[in-house]
């Protein structure tokens, strides 16, 4: 999947989603065969052009982190499904 090339600190231009909650998955699971971490977000009922756009922003971010912080380049593994998202990467 190509990123598009956002600057991480401008908005999405849509609200934030709410954080239900986060962990360190510490070995193969549901989304990735990797270790990693996942944020657990609710989505409200927009529609699917909004929840992209909110992925996109996510994906933009999380990349611009990891470059910031000498990190490899992680994977990044979405499962958005009805009232929210799954948001992983090694």
């Amino acid at each position: 999947m190509t990123q598009p090339q956002l600057d991480p600190a401008a908005g999405s231009g849509f609200p934030s989603p709410s954080i239900v909650s986060s962990r360190r998955l510490m070995g193969p699971n549901l989304l990735h065969a990797d270790v990693g971490a996942v944020l657990d977000v609710s989505l409200s009922a927009a529609d699917g052009a909004q929840h992209a756009q909110k992925m996109s922003a996510w994906h933009v971010r999380v990349l611009h982190l990891a470059a910031e912080l000498n990190w490899p380049t992680p994977h990044l593994v979405e499962r958005v499904y009805e009232g929210g998202a799954s948001l992983f990467f090694t």
